[in-house]
């Protein structure tokens, strides 16, 4: 019996669950949705049910708490997500080669000013490349990739982009993740919503139309948004 813990699970769930089927093999799910203390609680919980392996991709925020995780008698495979001082088996991607082959292909595609940010360190590390190169980092620029729903019902237009993106993603994320990726509502409120992004600094926002009715969000995003964020 194998357990399995993730915050998005279906794909590799899927491919898992087929392999395991071949030698009469039962899978165990279990998602915090990004929560640490209800990975802590699912893990416990598969542990107690006596799995013989336990996969994780843990969402924990340092070392010290994964290790108070184990019963170090299950052994256990890390995969999407490492621990580099942690001496265990780790299937993933190399993100750095991952970061090269994306970067060598928006060259040859004619693109000269690329800039990634995945965090505060990653920010950090741009603005100290800038200036090696002696470049103002100020004027760089800065951008957004957003969603945004337009509904008369803004919990309406949360649930549809949710279901939107499960979908897409073939994932089951939690609403909370939901509303911090998209703006949604009332073309009033969204319009409010990217304004407070302009204000804050963003210059540019790509936006996805996190609904079923594509042509529809298009032409509202036209008609009562984009006019109003001028």
């Amino acid at each position: 019996m194998i357990g399995s813990y993730s915050g998005d699970t279906a794909e590799f769930a899927k491919s898992l669950s087929a392999v395991l089927r071949t030698s009469n093999r039962a899978l165990i799910l279990a998602s915090s949705e990004e929560d640490p203390e209800v990975e802590r609680q699912e893990i416990r919980t598969l542990l107690r049910r006596g799995i013989d392996v336990l996969l994780i991709a843990s969402c924990q925020p340092s070392l010290r708490n994964f290790y108070e995780l184990g019963d170090e008698r299950t052994p256990y495979l890390l995969f999407d997500r490492n621990f580099p001082h942690l001496a265990a088996h780790f299937v993933g991607s190399n993100d750095i080669l991952v970061g090269e082959m994306a970067t060598n292909h928006l060259i040859e595609c004619g693109h000269k000013r690329i800039a990634h940010i995945a965090s505060q360190a990653g920010h950090n590390q741009i603005v100290a490349m800038a200036e090696e190169e002696g470049r103002d980092a100020a004027k760089i620029g800065s951008a957004l990739y957003h969603n945004i729903n337009i509904k008369a019902d803004r919990q309406t237009a949360l649930n549809e982009s949710k279901a939107f993106l499960d979908k897409y993603y073939t994932s089951n994320f939690s609403m909370k993740f939901v509303e911090g990726f998209t703006t949604a509502g009332t073309p009033e409120q969204c319009v409010e919503e990217l304004k407070a992004y302009f204000a804050a600094g963003i210059e540019h926002i790509t936006l996805r139309m996190t609904s079923w009715d594509q042509i529809g969000q298009l032409q509202r995003f036209l008609e009562k948004v984009a006019p109003a964020c001028k």
